[in-house]
């Protein structure tokens, strides 16, 4: 699904960010928007934005 869609937007929390899963869907570069009710620390805001990943 994500390399037929036009736009990928990921929802994620605070209690799923920087958490450690069996499971992966895609890279950072698949991803345009996050939207999420956690603010980024510079670090990350370097990689998203270094991956063209626009927070919501």
């Amino acid at each position: 699904m994500i390399n037929k869609a036009k736009q990928v937007i990921l929802a994620i929390d605070a209690s799923k960010f920087d958490a450690n899963s069996l499971i992966s869907f895609g890279h950072l570069s698949n991803i345009d928007y996050i939207v999420t009710n956690i603010e980024f620390d510079d670090e990350w805001k370097s990689i998203l934005e270094n991956h063209s990943v626009k927070v919501i």
